[in-house]
């Protein structure tokens, strides 16, 4: 992987992440226009992305290649067991992972799945649940 390094996202990668949500944004109303309105720019904040860094339940990481942001996941701590005769447990949701589209095809989405498998696995995550977009056939 070609100089790519995974690492804990932080608060001054915002910009990039930020910049990589317009993307997949863009990305999703392209193909599902019926559900996504097209937009110019990223619609979460500053302080809604710290938040999400700052999880301590969270799984949020980026790929980063010669100090510059080129993706990154994010995961986030679910339970499920309400039911009587269901049992209890606890899952992370992978809600997104998404590379630069001129970095895509190097194998750093993987690695950035695997470490997140990694990551909840030392959390004692019960499950890891991931949906991806039919029209995401490369995922």
């Amino acid at each position: 992987m070609d100089g790519i390094t995974i690492r804990d996202a932080a608060a001054q990668d915002y910009p990039a992440i930020a910049a990589l949500h317009l993307e997949s944004d863009l990305l999703h109303h392209e193909h599902l226009p019926y559900i996504y309105e097209r937009t110019s720019e990223s619609h979460r904040s500053e302080a809604y992305i710290a938040d999400q860094i700052d999880d301590e339940n969270s799984v949020f990481l980026v790929a980063e290649r010669a100090g510059r942001v080129v993706g990154f996941s994010y995961g986030y701590r679910e339970e499920k067991g309400r039911l009587p005769f269901h049992r209890k447990r606890t899952y992370l949701v992978l809600d997104n992972v998404v590379v630069r589209q001129d970095f895509r095809g190097r194998g750093i989405g993987k690695a950035l799945l695997e470490e997140t498998v990694y990551r909840a696995r030392s959390l004692a995550y019960d499950d890891i649940l991931l949906n991806v977009n039919c029209f995401n056939a490369a995922a």
